[in-house]
């Protein structure tokens, strides 16, 4: 068992979890642990769920670190033998999980950053483009939505999730062919956001979210609001919206701590009461 902290309560969890959770205040560590592969049957897209679920409902966590146990894969999608069931029913409630999953990662209001070294395929890739961020291990690794040559398509939100973010020409290329891009190719497309070797990884990773932990947490959480529900309105109602987020931030001790830090030449402390006056 592995103790965790949170909101200053003590909890333990299993450290042989498929999906382990980790954590350390303003950061949480969510690993993928579910050897050889990774891959995604009902109890671990479940599990994945409920942990993201927790995450989401915690005042302190203001990013998720989403990574894999192993450096070879990421995740290599739907577990083979769920599909070779061929049984509609159980597919249908992974899909529903995984659905569920996708969208919770899109509206928490922790900014989530997956951490991808190794393959990241099929469902795999959906996960990660459920994230926020897609930071990855420079090497042989190859990212793709084989699903075509199974006789299926994505069918976990790859499509709608890819046409947003790529453009539909670029996700329907990408789905339609169920040819892997290397991870170099990932960054070309713009569906890897930053690429390190190796030797660099794990830092440059836990530097990329160590700055954003020390960003307030209500800013952080309107961001992503109006970047991800933003896509969804005419660009009039948009621009309202971050108005009406953007006036409810500057009255906010937050943002008060801020702009008298710049005055002084400092570095703001959030999270703390300040005199208005």
């Amino acid at each position: 068992m592995q103790p965790l902290q949170q909101g200053g309560v003590q909890r333990m969890t299993p450290v042989n979890e498929a999906v382990a959770l980790n954590d350390e205040g303003g950061v949480v560590r969510i690993t993928l642990n579910r050897p050889p592969a990774n891959a995604l049957d009902l109890a671990m897209s479940e599990r994945l769920y409920a942990v993201m679920r927790e995450v989401s409902e915690n005042p302190h966590a203001k990013v998720v670190r989403l990574s894999s146990a192993s450096d070879k894969i990421f995740c290599a999608g739907a577990d083979v033998s769920t599909v070779e069931a061929h049984d509609v029913a159980l597919m249908d409630k992974l899909g529903k999980v995984l659905k569920d999953t996708f969208l919770l990662m899109r509206t928490m209001p922790q900014i989530i950053v997956a951490a991808v070294r190794g393959h990241c395929l099929g469902g795999g890739l959906e996960l990660a483009v459920a994230a926020d961020f897609r930071l990855a291990q420079a090497g042989t690794a190859q990212w793709g939505l084989p699903e075509i040559t199974l006789g299926l398509f994505p069918g976990g939100g790859a499509v709608a999730m890819l046409s947003r973010l790529l453009g539909p020409q670029k996700a329907f290329h990408l789905a339609l062919s169920g040819k892997s891009i290397s991870v170099q190719e990932a960054q070309v497309w713009g569906l890897a956001d930053e690429v390190w070797p190796a030797e660099e990884f794990s830092d440059a990773v836990d530097a990329f979210v160590n700055r954003i932990a020390q960003a307030p947490r209500q800013p952080l959480r309107d961001l992503k609001q109006a970047v991800w529900r933003g896509l969804e309105m005419p660009l009039a109602a948009a621009f309202d919206f971050e108005r009406v987020m953007h006036r409810q931030l500057v009255v906010t001790p937050d943002c008060y701590e801020g702009v008298q830090a710049f005055k002084e030449r400092r570095r703001p402390v959030f999270g703390k009461e300040v005199d208005r006056s």
